[in-house]
């Protein structure tokens, strides 16, 4: 099983999980502007894409937070 570490997460606690489990979720749909002024001098244009979306576990009592393990 790999491990990951975070300055998130103390070097003492552990957040363990199933990753099939976390779901990646679009909350509004893609809103694509186009502006043909950012490149005037190179024959381009400049493209800017919003996408508002969260991560969200589908059971969220399967997190399991782990404080408190002692360095080996």
């Amino acid at each position: 099983m790999p491990v990951y570490t975070t300055k998130y997460v103390p070097a003492t606690d552990a957040v363990v999980y199933d990753p099939s489990t976390i779901w990646a979720v679009v909350r509004k749909s893609a809103a694509f502007r186009i502006s043909d002024q950012t490149a005037f001098f190179n024959d381009g244009l400049g493209v800017r894409c919003i996408l508002r979306a969260t991560i969200a576990p589908v059971q969220p009592k399967a997190i399991c937070r782990l404080a408190g393990i002692a360095a080996p």
